[in-house]
């Protein structure tokens, strides 16, 4: 699991990943808290399947919204294998965008 702390955002701010799923035993969870909040909600769920390489770097966007503070990312075993699973993340960075929509 990997806790990413946010001490500011605006609602014109992506989370924006570089990921790498191993297996379709496992998946890559982004998760966020919000201020004055103990419970975390689910942001999206990627799949082995999701990736559009399967031997490359893949890229996901996310919309932060304002009162997000901490946003957790966290690879989930979904199957039962022998072998070792991995997710990798990199690249991972908040961008402001200034058009709607995207």
């Amino acid at each position: 699991m990997l806790e990413i702390p946010l001490s500011f955002t605006d609602s014109n701010s992506i989370l924006a990943i570089s990921y790498q799923i191993s297996s379709s035993k496992i998946e890559l969870v982004i998760l966020q808290k919000r201020v004055n909040n103990t419970e975390v909600s689910e942001i999206s769920v990627k799949k082995y399947t999701d990736q559009n390489s399967f031997s490359a770097w893949n890229q996901a966007f996310f919309f932060i919204d304002s009162d997000v503070d901490l946003i957790l990312l966290v690879a989930r075993k979904i199957g039962v294998t022998i072998n070792v699973e991995h997710v990798f993340v990199d690249n991972l960075k908040i961008v402001k965008t200034y058009q709607p929509g995207i």
